[in-house]
């Protein structure tokens, strides 16, 4: 009895892990399965650096000149206007100040670029005089930021009015006046002049004032001192004197702007928004041809839905961003070129072959297809628009194949048993894309082959099965949605099965169990 028992015990654990086994073998993946892998980072892309010089142009020349400040504190704090002596008065330029003479500074602050004007000299014991500024081409976003003096019995006055901006000032001895508009970083304007009025040609000469101001001078954050007129207007504009300047005044994951000034049409103006998806799509670069506009602002907004009222994206899309562009000179843009990165380990993820990247833009309400040049840099792929137009919404989406088999035939519908017999499966692909395709032959109610072929958009491709069939009888022979019949005439053994490298785990597992049963059932009966 207990060597019968153990005995049993041990064919009981021997069929136990032969059924272990088989549940092994029944949860392994299909042939050619993957897993999916899981989505990379962004790819992140460095930011335009800010405008650290204005070109500063008085009657044809031009001059280059480094704004105060770091973009850490504010213009008021450098202005710092308080008390001397019992009357307000610039506190922070008091090294600069002298009582016959009116300063010009640009600054760069905590909240923006301001042009700064000081009069005068605090504490001088003489002085005193009249100014006026007339600002134009200011952006309608700026502010006086200092009014010197601020006060509700003062004489000053301060106004802004869209693109214009002004300020009259009146100041007796011993003290200064002034103030600064902010908005020179705002971006919406293409220069800010200023027409300055001293003494006699200014508003408030028919004041009682005790002396006038005899010079003009331009403050570089570098040392230097620029003379300027006192009868001129001056622009100003960020960037340099010679060649175009770019200030990005925006700059992010979904948005992009800039402002052009001082641009040439010979050569246009390249930009490089830092703008990107989660499919690994980012914009390389764009291209702007502004034809004879010399100031103009461009802009992209990323899309991420529908770059066009009630008009979905194309088929499987990317990525898609919607230009802008304002205050041109000539009213509109001559032609946008764009290049858009693609990174190839996300590609292949989706998975989708460089190939199928196309370019869309909407036109006319609806999507169409650009041309565009194919290059291969690094892990990336770089798409090239070649007939992009204006500023209308652009789009990087993959191209879908759409395959299916159009006919089935067998080399000959009547074979004897054991005869190969030829079958033969046409493919279709009726799609854009390009598209892979495993063709999975049926008989005798299991897949007992495949075939994987690559089908290109508009073509066929054939796929060769070869196979027989042991004993007579009608057979289905099925390739996906097609069938036929195969007639085997004449004697023959069993029918065929599917061969082992088909047959489903479902069987495996059946046969194991079958033959771990009987094993059983063979040793109880000794």
């Amino acid at each position: 009895m207990g060597g019968s028992s153990h005995a049993d015990d041990r064919l009981v654990s021997l069929v136990l892990a032969t059924i272990a086994v088989a549940g092994a073998l029944a949860a392994l993946p299909a042939a050619g399965a993957v897993g999916a892998p899981g989505p990379a980072d962004g790819q992140e892309r460095d930011a335009p650096p800010d405008v650290d010089t204005y070109a500063v142009t008085q009657g044809g020349n031009c001059v280059e000149v480094t704004p105060f400040g770091d973009d850490t504190e504010s213009v008021a704090a450098f202005y710092e206007y308080g008390l001397h002596t019992g009357l307000y008065s610039s506190q922070g330029t008091r090294e600069y100040q002298e009582f016959d003479e009116s300063q010009l500074f640009l600054y760069d602050g905590s909240e923006g670029g301001s042009v700064v004007f000081v009069h005068g000299e605090a504490g001088s014991g003489v002085g005193g005089g009249v100014a006026t500024m007339r600002l134009s081409g200011v952006s309608p976003a700026g502010e006086w930021a200092v009014r010197d003096d601020n006060y509700t019995t003062r004489m000053d006055n301060f106004t802004h009015d869209g693109t214009s901006a002004r300020a009259d000032w009146w100041w007796g001895s011993n003290r200064t006046d002034g103030g600064a508009f902010r908005g020179l970083e705002r971006g919406d304007y293409e220069a800010v002049t200023v027409d300055p009025a001293f003494n006699q040609a200014a508003p408030y000469w028919t004041l009682d004032t005790p002396t006038t101001i005899n010079d003009w001078l331009l403050r570089s954050a570098d040392g230097r001192t620029i003379q300027l007129s006192k009868t001129t207007p001056v622009t100003i504009r960020p960037g340099t004197c010679s060649g175009a300047s770019t200030h990005v005044t925006a700059n992010g994951t979904d948005g992009f702007a800039a402002t052009v000034r001082n641009a040439t049409a010979a050569n246009g103006t390249t930009f490089r928004p830092a703008l990107s998806s989660d499919a690994g799509v980012g914009v390389d670069r764009v291209a702007v041809d502004h034809g004879d506009g010399s100031w103009f602002q461009f802009g992209l907004n990323r899309t991420n839905a529908s770059a066009a009222a009630d008009t979905a994206l194309p088929a499987d899309p990317l990525f898609a961003v919607t230009p802008e562009s304002d205050a041109l000179d000539d009213g509109g843009l001559d032609g946008v070129e764009y290049t858009f990165a693609v990174d190839r380990d996300r590609l292949a993820d989706r998975p989708v072959h460089p190939g199928d990247l196309a370019l869309f833009q909407y036109r006319d309400g609806e999507w169409r297809r650009l041309d565009r040049d194919l290059e291969r840099r690094g892990g990336e792929v770089l798409l090239r628009t070649t007939d992009a137009e204006g500023t209308a919404p652009v789009a990087v989406g993959a191209l879908q194949p759409s395959i299916r088999v159009t006919d089935l035939s067998l080399s000959a519908d009547t074979a004897s048993p054991g005869e190969d017999v030829e079958i033969t499966a046409t493919v279709t692909n009726d799609g854009e894309g390009n598209g892979t395709y495993v063709a999975r032959l049926t008989m005798f109610d299991q897949t007992v082959d495949r075939r994987s072929v690559r089908v290109p958009p508009g073509a066929d491709r054939r796929v060769t099965f070869t196979r027989s069939v042991a004993s007579p009888g009608t057979y289905t022979v099925t390739v996906d949605d097609a069938r036929t019949e195969l007639v085997v005439e004449g004697s023959g053994g069993v029918a065929d099965l599917p061969s082992d490298s088909s047959v489903p785990p479902t069987l495996i597992v059946g046969a194991v169990l079958a033959v771990a049963v009987a094993a059983v059932v063979g040793y109880r009966a000794r």
